[in-house]
């Protein structure tokens, strides 16, 4: 009897909202058939695991991101994400670079994933979509400022193997949503990149290169909870996939709270 009442506890408010994912409101305006533009702060992790000094290798701190997003549910329609991350971390890179007593950089080993120059971008075609979801396929279009620097124990000089540099990808990408009630709707994205050119290395220490490497692969997960006040929280992962023999698993993972805008 108990779980019977739970079961209702949980599953009836769900079965008695009845509406519509193309009715939810932002602001008591449509939100379906908008464009929509944020700009906010991250808390982000990046590591490399696999680095002979793993701990050398873990940058963590404030960063930003901007995202401008096409919001459409009608089957066969197409949207698309766009996300910008590498000016924000510029700023990431530099506080983590600079001394403890604050008046001098240093170069030192570490780890490093984020946008290239023209961002990350989905364009995707609605499939499939009933009263409270949406599945979205389609492409991308990625660039990845990809590099990993070891210190050598027997010289102390800085050392970048493969993979690093500046690369070009692209891949299928998938977009979900679910109408959670008439207060809140998810947003979920999974993108896979193959890179097919490196358009520049990185010159950080000493650079290894190696152009019979396997170029790398890049994938990525995003999950956000859009409110219709306009306030969003979000958690993004991306990651690399390292096609080749040399120790390299770099990863980041952000926490994002912000704010959403129709353009």
């Amino acid at each position: 009897m108990k779980s019977i009442t739970l079961f209702l506890l949980v599953f009836l408010p769900f079965s008695l909202f009845c509406q519509s994912i193309n009715d939810f409101k932002y602001f008591n305006k449509e939100y379906a058939n908008d464009n929509y533009i944020g700009i906010a702060p991250t808390i982000v992790s990046i590591s490399n695991n696999e680095a002979p000094n793993p701990e050398q290798h873990k940058i963590s701190g404030l960063s930003g991101t901007l995202e401008i997003r096409k919001v459409n549910f009608d089957i066969n329609d197409s949207r698309f994400l766009y996300r910008n991350k590498l000016v924000f971390d510029l700023f990431l890179i530099v506080d983590n670079m600079i001394n403890d007593d604050g008046n001098a950089y240093y170069r030192s080993e570490g780890s490093g994933l984020t946008t290239g120059i023209i961002g990350w971008y989905s364009k995707t075609w609605n499939i499939y979509s009933n009263q409270r979801l949406c599945l979205s396929v389609g492409g991308n279009l990625n660039d990845y400022f990809l590099t990993s620097s070891y210190r050598l124990e027997d010289t102390n000089s800085l050392s970048t193997n493969e993979p690093n540099g500046y690369y070009f990808s692209a891949g299928p990408s998938i977009l979900f949503d679910f109408l959670v009630n008439k207060n809140f709707i998810v947003h979920a994205h999974a993108n896979y990149s193959m890179s097919y050119w490196r358009a520049a290395n990185n010159t950080y220490g000493d650079v290894i290169e190696d152009d019979s490497y396997p170029k790398p692969h890049f994938a990525g997960l995003n999950l956000q909870l859009q409110s219709k006040w306009g306030v969003y929280t979000e958690v993004d992962y991306n990651f690399l996939i390292n096609r080749g023999n040399n120790p390299n698993n770099t990863k980041r993972i952000e926490l994002i709270i912000g704010f959403k805008l129709p353009i």
